[in-house]
């Protein structure tokens, strides 16, 4: 299957004792800006939008 469409998502790494994810991917916003050939294939862009506190 080829993709069609570009988005982006948002997810954590959070992992409970089995390996599953905490957390679920969401959804957060469609880029028709984009085309699939724009990004590469099997990963995009990673922004961290949450900080540690300085230990």
């Amino acid at each position: 299957m080829d993709p069609a469409w570009v988005v982006e998502v948002r997810f954590d790494v959070a992992r409970d004792a089995s390996g599953r994810w905490r957390h679920p991917a969401r959804l957060d916003r469609a880029r028709p800006d984009l085309s699939p050939a724009d990004v590469p294939r099997g990963r995009g862009r990673v922004r961290r939008t949450h900080t540690s506190p300085a230990a």
